[in-house]
């Protein structure tokens, strides 16, 4: 938990400063800090959710910088592969933050907020407030001329409503 709040800490005084080049190595960087502490062992994934990590990364969904809620998404993605995981980004608010990912700009803040949807849609309450997302994930297997990930962002969609529309 202290190494996301000291990332979050440095992206931000880094970023006021640096273009945005820098800014993205910057953020590949701590990705690949946080992928390695938290998300390969399930062990790690654990830890994680124990030492509030979770709550850290829900935070960072509703940054103002794409790179930074894409990784949040991706994270959330990556960590949350145990019910106890998913429990606990429930209570730090993900169902709420997650929505407003399918309308940014930027398409890879949208596909993450896609993928990271349907690892939360395991769980119940989840299901039943992520139904309003349907029209919008079925506008997004819409084919987009010139798009490099389309064919990803239709099957990532299509995987999200299948989630969503699961019953036990």
């Amino acid at each position: 938990a202290m190494v996301l709040t000291e990332i979050r800490y440095l992206y931000v005084n880094v970023c006021a400063t640096v273009n945005v080049c820098e800014r993205f190595f910057l953020f590949v960087s701590t990705s690949i800090s946080i992928f390695a502490c938290y998300s390969f062992p399930l062990k790690g994934k654990q830890q994680a959710v124990k030492f509030g990590a979770v709550a850290k990364v829900v935070e960072l969904l509703k940054d103002n910088c794409d790179d930074v809620r894409t990784g949040a998404a991706a994270s959330i993605t990556t960590i949350c592969i145990t019910t106890e995981a998913k429990e606990e980004a429930e209570r730090q608010g993900v169902i709420d933050a997650l929505p407003s990912l399918l309308n940014a700009d930027a398409r890879r803040v949208v596909l993450a907020g896609i993928k990271a949807i349907t690892v939360i849609a395991s769980l119940p309450n989840a299901r039943k407030s992520f139904g309003v997302l349907i029209p919008k994930l079925k506008s997004l297997q819409v084919k987009q001329p010139n798009a490099l990930d389309e064919d990803v962002m239709i099957r990532a969609a299509q995987h999200a409503i299948d989630a969503i529309q699961w019953t036990p």
